[in-house]
């Protein structure tokens, strides 16, 4: 998304831009910091989260479990639940950023395919 942005900065000079424009710029920056904060804040947390929770299941004999978020005995321990809800939301945040980035870029690739039709050969 950086190269986005920069390319088309480079093609659009930020002081000739229009609403139209100005609207584009914006939707490519967002998208850019959106992908910046999951990668740089949310997802070393996420990581850190399924590490520790992986190894408490693994070693109550559980997680081997396809499709199931059922923590069986773990529902009793707080700390587990704690984890476990730390992660849910994390990684709910981390999804919803993803949408709304690839709700950008499909705005993006709208905008440029908007643009290639109205070229005149």
């Amino acid at each position: 998304m950086l190269v986005a942005v920069v390319m088309y900065t480079q093609h659009h000079p930020t002081h000739l831009w229009d609403t139209h424009q100005m609207m584009q710029g914006c939707i490519l920056v967002t998208c850019f910091l959106v992908n910046l904060g999951i990668r740089l804040y949310l997802t070393p947390v996420l990581i850190k989260l399924i590490t520790v929770k992986i190894a408490i299941e693994r070693e109550a004999g559980l997680g081997q479990e396809v499709g199931s978020n059922k923590p069986g005995l773990l529902s009793h321990c707080p700390h587990y639940m704690r984890l476990y809800c730390a992660f849910r939301k994390t990684h709910m945040i981390i999804a919803i950023g993803n949408m709304v980035s690839m709700a950008a870029t499909s705005l993006h690739l709208y905008y440029l395919a908007t643009k290639l039709c109205s070229v005149q050969l």
